[in-house]
C-alpha cells in the first residue's frame, strides 16, 4: 500500500527505532499479554489461549519470548501478580 519495498521499510524502522520490526512485534505482543493478565484474562482462560490471542502460534514461542522480554517465565509472573 505504501509502494515502498519491504526491505527498505524494515531498514528505516530499525534505523530509527534501534530495534528490528520482528523484535518490536514480539515486545508489543508480550505487552498485550501482560495487560490481559492484569485484567484477569487467565481467570477464565489458559496460558495457551493467551498465547494464541496475542498472536503466537503456540505456547512454546510465547514462553520463550515472554521470558526474553520480561526476564521471568509466565508462571512466575502470574504467581507474583
Amino acid at each position: 500500500r505504501l509502494k515502498i519495498p519491504k526491505s527498505h521499510l524494515t531498514f528505516v524502522f530499525k534505523y530509527l527505532s534501534r530495534v528490528s520490526f520482528t523484535e518490536f512485534k514480539k515486545i508489543v505482543r508480550i505487552h498485550d499479554a501482560l495487560q490481559l493478565i492484569e485484567k484477569g484474562y487467565l481467570q477464565s482462560n489458559t496460558i495457551e489461549s493467551l498465547a494464541s490471542k496475542v498472536g503466537f502460534s503456540s505456547y512454546s514461542p510465547f514462553y520463550t519470548t515472554f521470558k526474553e522480554v520480561t526476564g521471568i517465565s509466565p508462571q512466575i509472573y502470574i504467581k507474583k501478580k
